[in-house]
């Protein structure tokens, strides 16, 4: 590789607002792997899917190097004259985004429209309790249930009736001390705040059993083996999906399908292989004893279902407004039984030539340096 063109080039954001004669702002290499390149991919997608001086365009047109850096990403040739990308956000955190965004808008008693102003003032952990009606988590535990559970109808659990009794602590069940029935309160606590946590990890204990999961401790995990794996699965699962980011998400229109928005996750790869969320099951060997062993679900498969969760309940924010999640997505691979119909799609980034969903390092660099020399 040339000096000017190299795996150690300076990381920058590509921003359309910025203006034509500035210089863009550089800074040093956040790290020499998939991120990296992950963020070059960023601004290639975002300058080439979009062209603001006429919003029904992109501006691929005939860059050969260009249109395979779209092919590798999913894209075809139809799509390539059709696309036109919204924004491409990276490493995506929404789960956490709209938890945090619904939570302050409750706590804050729904003074203001959400999008608009919310409370910006820091919470107490005891005031983080909210009615289910109005909470992310408690649709995060339903639709999770529903996963587990695969009901005939597909449909979500229904407890409307109960909806008005109940509440629920509002806490990022990212955190392993913040799950539903698992709310630890700390030493320093006064016996009434402990007091509170303790009656909310009761009301937790019912809200889970009116959505048909069941709590199977250790001690009780070979007499319920199946009943253990699922509890397992259900936390598992809970936890990843507030915590699993992918790489890209991209939101996009198709000007031959009625300008559908579509949302996709990418998930890139340099040198190194799928992840993957591990939990504890117990299996019986060929003496028909119970043994203790860990099962696994793929992040790309967990991305998935973060996928589908936006789109089912987020519909309310002004940029998941009418999103669907992208056939792109969908699940082709022999899935385990922790899978669901959708998985981010996979880019590899490679030295060598590129094949089918690869992009080579090289051609990456000199597009995305080349969008920044135009800026200058």
């Amino acid at each position: 590789m040339s000096n000017d063109v190299n795996i150690y080039n300076y990381v920058r954001f590509y921003n359309e607002d910025d203006k034509e004669d500035d210089k863009a702002k550089e800074c040093p290499p956040i790290c020499r792997e998939e991120r990296q390149y992950a963020l070059y991919l960023s601004n290639v997608l975002r300058y080439y899917g979009k062209n603001p001086k006429n919003k029904t365009t992109n501006r691929i047109g005939d860059n050969e190097k260009v249109k395979n850096i779209f092919k590798a990403c999913g894209f075809n040739d139809v799509d390539l004259k059709n696309i036109v990308i919204e924004n491409v956000y990276y490493e995506a955190t929404f789960m956490r985004d709209f938890f945090e965004r619904n939570r302050r808008y409750y706590l804050a008693k729904g003074k203001a429209h959400p999008e608009v102003e919310y409370s910006k003032e820091p919470f107490q952990h005891e005031d983080f309790i909210v009615s289910i009606k109005n909470s992310f988590n408690y649709e995060l535990l339903v639709y999770c249930s529903n996963i587990i559970n695969k009901p005939p109808d597909k449909t979500k659990v229904q407890i409307a009736e109960s909806k008005d009794k109940h509440y629920i602590a509002e806490r990022n069940y990212g955190s392993k001390d913040n799950f539903i029935i698992e709310l630890k309160p700390k030493d320093s606590e006064s016996e009434s705040k402990k007091q509170k946590i303790n009656k909310l990890n009761e009301e937790g204990l019912k809200i889970l059993q009116e959505i048909n999961i069941t709590k199977v401790d250790e001690e009780d995990s070979k007499e319920n083996p199946k009943g253990f794996e699922k509890w397992n699965l259900f936390k598992t699962l809970v936890r990843a999906m507030m915590n699993a980011k992918p790489d890209l998400a991209i939101i996009y229109k198709e000007k031959d399908k009625n300008d559908i928005r579509k949302l996709l996750f990418i998930e890139c790869k340099y040198c190194s292989g799928e992840s993957y969320y591990k939990y504890d099951v117990y299996k019986y060997d060929k003496n028909n004893n119970p043994k203790k062993a860990v099962e696994t679900i793929r992040q790309r498969a967990v991305q998935g279902y973060i996928a589908e969760f936006l789109c089912q309940f987020c519909q309310d924010s002004g940029y998941m407004n009418g999103v669907q999640v992208s056939e792109l997505m969908d699940n082709k691979e022999p899935k385990k039984v922790n899978e669901g119909e959708y998985q981010s799609y996979l880019v590899k980034f490679v030295t060598a030539s590129a094949k089918d969903g690869e992009i080579n390092i090289k051609d990456l660099i000199e597009i995305e340096k080349d969008i920044f020399d135009k800026k200058k």
